[in-house]
């Protein structure tokens, strides 16, 4: 049957209308690195952009949060691909570490609506639930970098859980001081991530014997 179509032309798309679904996914994500609120985002706005009526947008999303997590979700995905784009740029196991880190750093000033749904909502918000998980898998991969470091001597051996989360506490308070406070230089933000990160690595490294 298609499409059926209402006044002005805006649709009223069936369930499976996969279309319909990426074009929502696309101009929810263009609005919200646009607005860089998820608060401004409203379902309003969206359907305007898409050319589709309210009950279109909720056959494909329960709601709007399911919406923006399903947007964060996918950039998630390219989040991590950048970080491993990164790491593969050296075979040395801190030197995996330094990459990801300004990696990391670089996608959030990048993406700052974005990261702070995914790290830094509040709980019940668009990061929980379904998006538990996510920042988790990334914390499981700096884990076994730790533990590679330690492996290799480069870190003194310690437990390598504390050790990420300590390294990645560092990362994240840079990007969080980044996103939260309007008008700092990118290249101040990459200063800080350098010099917090280097004396961690001081600290982390095995001490001299005799």
């Amino acid at each position: 049957m298609g499409e059926a179509r209402g006044r002005r032309g805006r649709r009223r798309a069936a369930r499976g209308d996969k279309r319909l679904r990426e074009e929502i996914l696309a101009a929810t994500d263009r609005l919200l690195f646009e607005a860089g609120d998820e608060g401004k985002v409203s379902v309003a706005g969206i359907c305007r952009s898409v050319g589709c009526t309210p009950p279109s947008l909720y056959h494909h999303f329960v709601d709007k949060e399911a919406l923006l997590r399903e947007v964060c979700s996918h950039r998630f995905e390219q989040f991590a691909a950048e970080l491993d784009a990164a790491a593969a740029q050296t075979e040395d196991p801190l030197e995996r570490v330094r990459h990801k880190g300004r990696a990391y750093l670089g996608w959030a000033i990048e993406h700052p609506e974005h990261y702070r749904v995914l790290f830094m909502s509040r709980p019940g918000g668009p990061a929980g639930g379904e998006m538990s998980d996510e920042p988790g898998a990334g914390l499981r991969e700096l884990i076994s970098d730790v533990q590679e470091c330690m492996a290799a001597g480069r870190f003194a051996s310690d437990d390598p859980v504390t050790v990420a989360v300590v390294l990645w506490s560092a990362v994240h308070g840079v990007a969080s001081l980044y996103i939260s406070n309007a008008g700092i230089p990118r290249s101040m933000a990459e200063q800080w991530l350098e010099k917090a990160t280097s004396a961690l690595y001081r600290g982390l490294a095995p001490g001299k014997e005799g």
